[in-house]
């Protein structure tokens, strides 16, 4: 459809200035219909039509094959696509319309044609290297084993990355219900392992990866080898890391694996860790020293450290010259009575100057206000057992 040219709407007349600034208030369905009003609007919004075609979501249907495949064949707007987004949050929705292949273990046959055809729409969106995977696990369903499930989207994408030698700059497997707690768990029997120990995954794929972002429970040993295997590989470019462990069981073996992963060093320049339960502070100090010289940025929440040293944790970043900006929220812990509570920082109540010479300020909330981040926090850094003052 093209857009109007025996209409006239007084909007057309408006400054270009005033077109693109009602234009960035809509969402992408209204941005759409307001380009097709007259050819002037059309034209003076197309930077941000290409804007929104940056990021593009898929839930691997056929209806969604058929819109992307003629989105791909433009040879003007394929090129535009950056990012990937997989969403597997609605039941029964995933990859529905097409014919899957499962063995008797209920694994994804591969190849196979409906992985193939959307092969063909991913080889020519030249410039997607950024993928995000969305589940929300059904609480009390049985596995699936004869269908197409959200997990199996991983092994649909490792074998196309695969296929066509994609490099990934970015991945985020997203499997955790929005809210503090989940039960979300990565069901990696859905996960063709073969793909994952692929040289040309390994050197083409993986290594390339400059962020990581993983959101589900960590309650196995294999979910612990599925994380530290991205790691182990990305290390070289990796920059960014996120970690969402979901309270889960092995949060803090999945912590040990990491800590060792320092020859050669992490170079991280973000990380972020949150709801995770460790016993000791060693492994998160040795993890935290393995991107000493370029750490910028630390976001630490709803985590737990058995030993209550998170005193120890602040003198550590306190070394770190790069670092600008550290966020924590809901830390907690045990003193050595075993006693669990939250940590506060009474000092700051008296001087919540941390650095006299730039007048930063540290402040810290309880629940329900923003927290502001904060360096240096060495000399305020102190364990209140009890309960929170609210």
């Amino acid at each position: 459809m093209s857009p109007s040219r025996s209409v006239y709407f007084p909007i057309c007349t408006l400054p270009a200035e005033l077109l693109l600034l009602i234009g960035a208030c809509l969402d992408c369905s209204a941005l759409c219909s307001f380009r097709l009003t007259c050819k002037a609007i059309h034209d003076c919004t197309f930077p941000l039509f290409c804007k929104y075609l940056e990021n593009i979501t898929t839930d691997l249907s056929l209806t969604s094959l058929q819109k992307l495949d003629l989105l791909s064949r433009n040879q003007e707007l394929c090129s535009l696509v950056q990012t990937l987004s997989i969403d597997g949050t609605e039941k029964d929705i995933i990859g529905s319309g097409l014919t899957w292949e499962h063995h008797r273990s209920g694994l994804l046959v591969v190849p196979q044609e409906s992985i193939q055809r959307w092969q063909g729409v991913l080889l020519r969106l030249v410039n997607c290297q950024s993928f995000r995977l969305h589940r929300w696990n059904p609480l009390d369903d049985p596995d699936p084993f004869d269908k197409t499930t959200p997990d199996d989207t991983i092994t649909v994408l490792l074998s196309i990355l695969i296929a066509i030698e994609r490099p990934i700059r970015e991945l985020s497997i997203l499997f955790k219900r929005p809210g503090f707690y989940s039960l979300d768990h990565l069901d990696l029997s859905r996960v063709h392992n073969g793909l994952l120990h692929d040289p040309k995954f390994i050197t083409t794929c993986c290594s390339t990866l400059e962020a990581i972002t993983f959101k589900f429970e960590v309650e196995e040993e294999e979910e612990v080898n599925f994380v530290v295997h991205f790691i182990h590989h990305a290390k070289n470019r990796l920059e960014r890391l996120t970690i969402d462990f979901s309270f889960g069981e092995c949060a803090a073996p999945l912590m040990f694996q990491m800590s060792l992963t320092t020859r050669p060093p992490l170079r991280l320049q973000e990380l972020h860790l949150m709801c995770g339960n460790v016993d000791s502070d060693q492994d998160l100090i040795r993890l935290l020293f393995s991107s000493k010289r370029t750490l910028v940025k630390i976001h630490i929440g709803s985590f737990t450290i058995g030993s209550g040293a998170w005193a120890a944790i602040f003198r550590t970043l306190s070394e770190f010259s790069s670092l600008t900006d550290i966020s924590v929220r809901h830390l907690m812990g045990y003193t050595t009575q075993r006693q669990y509570g939250r940590i506060h920082f009474p000092a700051l109540l008296r001087d919540p100057i941390v650095d006299p010479v730039l007048g930063t300020k540290f402040s810290y909330t309880v629940t329900g206000r923003p927290e502001k981040p904060t360096v240096k926090l060495a000399e305020y850094a102190t364990f209140l057992q009890g309960q929170d003052s609210n």
